[in-house]
């Protein structure tokens, strides 16, 4: 050990000599201005380096002596390596060994960076060299993995480090699309978080702002800082702006000038202003009121400078891309397609015309779950076109090249080999069952593909697989595994093993070679509101779902008896290979047995006893999330809507845990519900009236386990959830903050008094915040229920009540000509029909002066305005309702100075009223006349239109007639008011009479929000039945398909008051299906249906291997395969 250590001593100080007298030649033999000329730019006037580091850091001595000082750890620790010999310090030697060889080659490089630098004016890359330390510090670190890791178990850092208490790295920007998998190592008792501080060699240039987001809270005290607008990132002469000058939502390149010089440096990130720092982030010292809090910003990394597609200047980053890419596989998981995440390269390919971009896609699917073939075909049908709609919205720039034809369409080429199929799934193959699998490597080159099955004795040999090639690119293999356990599937391509191979494939004995798989049965979970004891009416639809685990393939069939022994028809619909979903409709009044056997054998807790009430109908009816799901030690929110009935209400809730439940009462005939769920699994949540399930009671919930979020953080507001002030068919809006309560999906839904939902468009602001929007349809009033990870958040549900201030009609002589000075006068104000609120009148006179008023309540929601006029000229009425002016205000009033002279002979007569100018069907109109006290029996009334009118006539509590009509057809209707034979002034008045829709409803399958299958006919009934009992109105349905083609729908007159419409789509997405009766849109209009692809019988071949010696000969052992494609 001596000469050991002689040796390296001796190394040690021949180098240390060797370094110092070259870094003394180079020192005085390179001149600097060759340097400095090389990498200086100007910038507004001012030195700017753009490619290196300042002057003094590259002089700096200090630098040669601290590497060294590297250099001298590095040996020492070698060398205490090779003397240690105790088997008890093996991890010692090895993180002494590496750490050594780090820190050698970190002075080596580090000194070696500097003299290139100053010799040529530039950086030597010594990637080639850290990479050979990096390997070696990642395979000792593989080696421990291998012995500790459990496969596909999260958590893999905390059983490595039990002490580690966080996890510090990237998680923002472009890194956000590795967060998944880095949360999965991490499990979840280990956080993780983004990196403590950003900063690079220059300096330390922030700090984190919060351990739940992305931000920084920058440093001005280290670094000087500026930013370049990212408009003006390319171009020669930015302009630069302060710290005070940015704006949140607006990115910046960022340029720093350090302690060491005057030079400023152009970092090349780009980085968005998120907002500024306000008092609940409780991160600096912030001043007390009335101080103002000062404008500091938070920002987070965008992407990086130079990582750009431009052709015709669309300037496509990373960001877009990544955001275009992340919007197409969430859209996949909605539809089904099990994809994790993805890995993708791009390029502008300019030997075509015209130039487009070209993006190679490696998708990564689910642990658990894997593309089929059928889904595998989707996404290359449909990549494409989904991915460039999604970076359209992205980068408005590609858009407009788009649109202007000057790039072709976006190429999306799908790059992972696809091994997909019954023979690589990890459950359901059994033994003496031949299976298979398809191998597509069409997009990967044409290279030989090779299959092979290691056994559970560790055999290759024993299970033979057979491959044929059906087309270029595409490989069947099929196998017959002949003994129970586990198996891996080896697949590879030109000698290499493709993606996730082998495949773990658990092989079970089928039923008749096992009599153990019994004992699978405890896998089974039977669930459902058609299983409870309680709760199922005549003429329900009773549901539950049998989950077979891993059973493994077998037979399942559930029985419904009734005492005497008939049967009930018991629909079975398999939604996957483990799921099943049964419902019956009970006849009778009695006790019900529901049977499910799987292979002939009982599931666990068959039989079931459901106790069948008789029907039961109720107004009463419950919506919201909280009867749906939750979470543990959340609350679970729902609301019950009485619609008037009386009785005992009560909420009783049975699960794996006792439930604490709260009621609240807002009366207005509703009632929240809200209850805290202790324990995970299923519960019935029972809505009971009088003792006695109500329709569709109990509802069936899953609880969830509890993850890292806090709902109660979340904060809503906006004029979108106020009490009322929402105005009917006009945009409302507000906002979600969800930047202090961690990760989890936002959630947002409205449903209005009569149970239709209302759209809510959510879009995400980038910083923790959403944006919601909706339209009120009708003035209803209405819930907006708010869930942050399925848990409702404080306040929620928000019940609004919308109004229509174009509903408020004023009308009488106080608003009309010819109203005198000093005399009484007086106009009413209806609102009846517009909502709930408050009316707010202001009168003014021509010189802008308030003039009183007198309020006379004549009846419900009807205002009597009386005023008496001072002085002449135009007076303005303005009439508001819930602080918003309705459409005819203010209203112009010429007031005259003196009373004109009548003949007694021709007495003023005047007629107002909402009567004289709209109607609607069924329900009355009315006008006033006033007479003047003339004498009433010359007056004449006559309604001309579509059909004949009743019309009522009496007088009101001022003597003046007051006319009632009930018009039954809709049309154009004239009213003729006649005095001695003569038509009064505005006679014949035109009134135009509406049909009322209100009472209109669609209903069926067809507009179900759960979605709709793609290519099949889908239908819903329009009941039209309080409008017209004959069905003799006409309705029309349009279909409006996500690329905006347009079709009519077929729609069946049922001649009862009700319409039968019918339509198939055959596109995926969205679509809308807007109803009409007689031109006018119905309730609810437009449904908003999503389409998804089914699952196809007739694409099932069943094909019988030839055998030209046996073809006429039929056996029952004779081999037959099964395809599905």
């Amino acid at each position: 050990m001596l000469v050991a250590r002689c040796f390296f001593i001796l190394l040690f100080v021949t180098l240390f000599i060797g370094v110092l007298v070259l870094d003394w030649y180079l020192a005085d033999t390179i001149p600097w201005s060759h340097y400095e000329s090389s990498t200086q730019q100007l910038i507004n006037g001012i030195p700017f380096c753009e490619y290196d580091r300042s002057r003094n850091f590259l002089r700096e001595r200090a630098n040669s002596m601290s590497d060294f000082s590297f250099l001298g750890v590095g040996f020492y620790m070698l060398v205490r390596s090779i003397e240690t010999k105790s088997n008890n310090l093996t991890k010692i030697i090895m993180l002494s060994v590496i750490n050594g060889l780090i820190n050698c080659v970190h002075a080596f490089g580090s000194w070696l960076n500097h003299a290139c630098r100053c010799q040529f004016g530039h950086r030597l890359d010594i990637t080639g060299m850290w990479l050979v330390t990096s390997f070696i510090t990642l395979y000792s670190l593989m080696q421990h993995i291998r012995i500790n890791n459990k496969k596909n178990a999260p958590g893999i850092l905390h059983r490595l480090w039990p002490s580690l208490l966080y996890v510090s790295t990237a998680i923002g920007s472009t890194f956000a699309m590795y967060k998944a998998d880095i949360q999965f190592c991490c499990g979840e008792r280990l956080p993780l978080i983004n990196l403590l501080a950003y900063g690079a060699s220059e300096g330390f240039f922030g700090v984190i702002a919060s351990i739940h987001t992305d931000e920084y809270l920058l440093l001005p005290t280290n670094v000087f800082f500026e930013f370049i607008k990212e408009e003006d990132i390319q171009q020669a002469q930015p302009k630069t702006l302060l710290i005070s000058e940015l704006e949140p939502g607006h990115r910046y390149e960022l340029v720093c000038t350090t302690h060491a010089g005057l030079v400023r440096y152009r970092m090349g990130d780009v980085i968005n202003c998120t907002r500024f720092l306000c008092r609940a982030d409780d991160l600096v010292s912030l001043p007390e009121e009335p101080i103002e809090i000062p404008r500091i910003p938070l920002i987070s990394l965008a992407y990086r400078v130079g990582t750009l597609l431009s052709v015709f200047g669309e300037k496509t980053n990373e960001q877009h891309l990544i955001n275009a890419l992340q919007q197409t596989v969430w859209q996949w998981r909605e539809q089904g397609i099990p994809v994790n995440s993805y890995e993708f390269a791009s390029y502008p390919r300019l030997d075509v015309f015209p130039a487009q971009y070209v993006i190679f896609l490696e998708l990564i699917e689910d642990q658990e779950h894997k593309i089929d073939a059928q889904q595998l075909q989707i996404l290359k049908n449909t990549v494409n076109a989904e991915v460039e709609q999604e970076l359209c919205k992205a980068n408005q720039n590609y858009q407009n090249s788009r649109s202007s034809t000057k790039l072709g369409p976006l190429n999306a080429i799908l790059t992972e080999i696809d091994v997909h199929g019954p023979g690589v799934q990890s459950d359901g193959v059994m033994t003496n069952k031949r299976t298979w699998f398809q191998v597509d490597v069409k997009n990967a080159g044409n290279r030989p593909v090779q299959a092979s099955i290691t056994d559970p004795h560790g055999q290759q040999n024993t299970v033979s697989v057979s491959i044929e090639r059906k087309a270029p690119g595409e490989f069947f293999c099929e196998y017959d595994p002949r003994e129970p356990g586990p198996h891996r599937i080896n697949v590879n391509f030109d000698g290499q093993p493709a993606p996730n191979s082998p495949y773990p494939v658990n092989v079970k004995s089928s039923l008749a070679s096992d009599p153990t798989r019994a004992s699978d049965r405890t896998k089974f979970d039977v669930f459902g509101r058609g299983i409870e004891p309680r709760g199922v009416h005549i003429d329900d639809i009773a549901d539950f779902y049998v989950i077979t685990g891993s059973a493994g393939e077998g037979i399942m069939k559930p029985t419904v008896t009734e005492p005497d022994g008939s049967q009930i028809p018991c629909r079975v619909r398999k939604l996957n290979k483990t799921t099943y979903e049964c419902d019956y409709v009970p006849t009778h009044a009695t006790l019900h047995t529901v049977n499910i056997t799987y292979d002939g054998t009982p599931v666990p807790r068959s039989p079931f006893l459901v106790e069948v009430g008789p029907k039961k109908d109720s107004r009463i009816r419950t919506f919201g999330p909280g009867l749906e799901g939750g979470v543990v030690g959340y609350p679970a929110v729902f609301v019950i809507e009485t619609h008037g009935e009386t009785g005992l209400l009560d909420v009783v809730i049975k699960g794996p845990s006792k439930v604490r439940v709260e009621r609240k009462d807002n009366g207005d005939g509703s009632i929240n519900v809200t209850y805290w769920p202790t324990a995970f699994g299923k519960y019935a949540v029972h809505v009971l009236d009088n003792g006695k399930d109500i329709p569709l009671s109990p509802f069936m919930v899953q609880i969830v386990a509890r993850t890292m979020f806090a709902p109660n953080k979340v904060i809503a507001y906006g004029a979108g959830i106020e009490r009322t002030g929402q105005i009917v068919h006009q945009l409302n809006k507000f906002t979600v903050d969800t930047h202090l309560a961690g990760e989890a999906p936002l959630h947002v839904s409205a449903i209005d008094q009569e149970r239709q939902s209302v759209n809510v468009q959510v879009s995400y602001n980038g910083d923790g915040t959403y944006t919601c929007q909706y339209t009120p349809q009708t003035l209803l009033y209405h819930w907006i229920f708010i869930n942050f990870g399925s848990v409702a958040i404080p306040n929620s549900p928000f019940q609004i009540w919308p109004i229509d201030p174009s509903k408020v009609h004023v009308y009488g002589p106080g608003v009309e000509r010819d109203v005198k000075i000093n005399n009484l006068t007086h106009f009413f104000v209806d609102y009846k029909e517009a909502g709930p609120g408050n009316i707010l009148v202001v009168i003014k006179d021509a010189y802008r002066q308030d003039v009183s008023y007198n309020i006379v309540c004549d009846q419900d929601r009807i205002f009597r305005i009386e005023y008496t006029p001072k002085l002449p000229g135009v007076h303005f009425i303005n009439v508001l309702f819930c602080d918003h002016e309705i459409p005819i205000s203010p209203i112009q009033v010429d007031v005259e100075s003196r009373k004109p002279l009548w003949s007694p002979k021709q007495p003023k007569i005047r007629a107002y009223g909402p009567g004289l100018s709209r109607g609607t069907v069924n329900e009355p109109a009315n006008f006033i006349i006033d007479t003047n006290d003339a004498d009433n029996i010359q007056l004449d009334i006559k309604i001309e239109g579509p059909s004949a009118l009743t019309i009522d006539f009496q007088y009101n509590d001022y003597g003046r007639p007051q006319v009632t009509y009930y018009p039954k057809v809709a049309g154009n209707y004239n009213i003729n008011i006649l005095y001695a034979g003569k038509h009064i002034p505005g006679s014949p008045f035109a009134v135009i009479v509406d049909l009322n829709i209100q009472d209109i409803r669609c209903y069926g399958p067809g507009i179900c929000s759960m979605g709709v299958f793609l290519g099949r006919s889908n239908e819903f009934t329009v009941d039209a039945t309080s409008v017209t009992r004959s069905s003799s109105g006409r309705v029309e349905c349009l279909l409006i398909s996500p690329s905006g083609r347009v079709e009519n729908c077929s729609i069946q007159n049922m001649a009862d008051g009700t319409y039968q419409v019918q339509y198939t789509p055959y596109e995926q997405g969205q679509h809308q299906i807007k109803v009409t009766y007689e031109y006018i849109s119905v309730p609810g209009s437009p449904f908003y249906v999503n389409v998804i692809r089914d699952c196809d019988p007739f694409r099932v071949n069943a094909i019988r291997d030839y055998d030209p010696l046996r073809v006429n000969v039929i056996r029952d052992c004779d081999p037959l395969r099964v395809r599905a494609y």
